[in-house]
């Protein structure tokens, strides 16, 4: 992590999800995953590092959404955790899996504790948001940022904008 900030991650402000999965389907693609619809026509499952959870409360006839999503935490368990250590920081505080070195254990995507590390099936190797820091978008944002089309996914950084705040905004998101 640099001087400048504290941990940037993506933050969905799920009153404003429509629930598209363009967030989804912009992941895959700056990923290097096939176009979104060659994948749908030939069945083979998307994998982005961003996915959009479908919560049913009993209290309410419609779901809420959730993001999961790599939070970059500071004191990040996967990291931790990892026999081979695939894992490393870069200078921005970003984990970063090197998929050479990964086999696949799981021991990452048990630890963490936002289920936004995952392996999936046709990978074998763990995945997880890295902000698109190889990819340089028209503002410097991740794919599903820019994707989304109701504005409902910003990039926070906790040193900005208070690590207390964060907690509030997900919590007045989750609780309506």
């Amino acid at each position: 992590m640099d001087d400048k900030g504290g941990t940037k991650y993506i933050l969905a402000d799920v009153k404003k999800c429509l629930g598209c999965r363009c967030c989804e389907q912009a992941c895959a693609d700056a990923n290097g995953n096939r176009p979104y619809w060659d994948l749908l026509e030939s069945g083979i499952p998307l994998s982005p590092n961003i996915n959009i959870l479908y919560i049913f409360l009993q209290d309410k006839n419609y779901p809420i959404m959730a993001q999961a999503v790599c939070r970059q935490c500071e004191d990040a368990p996967c990291v931790k955790i990892c026999p081979v250590r695939a894992i490393s920081v870069n200078p921005d505080g970003v984990k970063i899996i090197d998929k050479r070195r990964c086999i696949g254990c799981h021991s990452c995507s048990i630890v963490c504790p936002f289920g936004a590390v995952y392996i999936p099936d046709k990978h074998a190797v763990a995945t997880k948001c890295t902000l698109c820091i190889e990819r340089k978008g028209a503002e410097g944002q991740p794919a599903c940022i820019e994707a989304c089309p109701n504005g409902a996914l910003k990039l926070v950084d906790t040193k900005e904008i208070g690590q207390e705040k964060v907690k509030k905004i997900v919590y007045d998101t989750l609780s309506d």
